[in-house]
């Protein structure tokens, strides 16, 4: 009896959670389809906004996730207090490996040379994997890692910098990745 129920856990568990991540995925195609073009400059929307689309053509030519402004929603989170996408400094995502629609599924596997792609409203940013997020753990109390040059509180930003940080673990840990990309070219819109 007890083998029967760790099988059904072991096959309904996958199956639901499978289900709860397309509910945090809903609307996420129409939100992509529209190029999250709500507001024209990102850095003036309210919490929650789709403010652009984060592209990785190394994890598929159809991965693609809202970028959205503030916590509490599914996509990959713009960090309150970063720079805006493009701008000297630094830029924060934060995301989810699993759960809460799993934005960031893949992002571990990227490596230095990889291209990150941040479509906004005004312009299409490709920046370039420096630093790949399997190489730097840090716990969700490192907040260096916010900083415009990361790591480096104190220094003046030069280069526009992309952070991506992700849960590290499939299962809820304080380890998170960091990966770190530099811009390498903007085309307006």
């Amino acid at each position: 009896m007890t083998l029967v129920i760790l099988a059904l856990i072991l096959v309904a568990a996958p199956a639901t959670f499978a289900g709860i991540n397309a509910l945090d995925r809903r609307g996420w195609d129409d939100l992509i389809a529209t190029g999250c073009a709500n507001p024209a400059d990102p850095a003036t929307s309210g919490d929650g906004v789709c403010v652009g689309v984060l592209r990785i053509p190394a994890l598929g030519d159809d991965w693609a996730v809202p970028i959205i402004n503030g916590g509490g929603a599914t996509g990959a989170v713009w960090v309150d207090g970063t720079t805006v996408p493009g701008e000297i400094g630094n830029f924060v995502l934060a995301g989810r490996r699993v759960g809460g629609g799993h934005p960031f599924r893949g992002v571990e596997t990227l490596n230095s040379g990889d291209q990150v792609i941040v479509e906004t409203a005004t312009a299409v940013l490709t920046y370039v994997v420096d630093l790949a997020p399997r190489d730097v753990t840090v716990t969700e109390y490192d907040s260096w890692v916010l900083d415009p040059v990361p790591g480096a509180q104190d220094r003046v930003p030069q280069q526009a910098l992309l952070t991506l940080l992700l849960r590290q673990d499939l299962w809820p840990t304080r380890d998170r990745s960091v990966g770190i990309a530099v811009l390498a070219s903007s085309v307006a819109k």
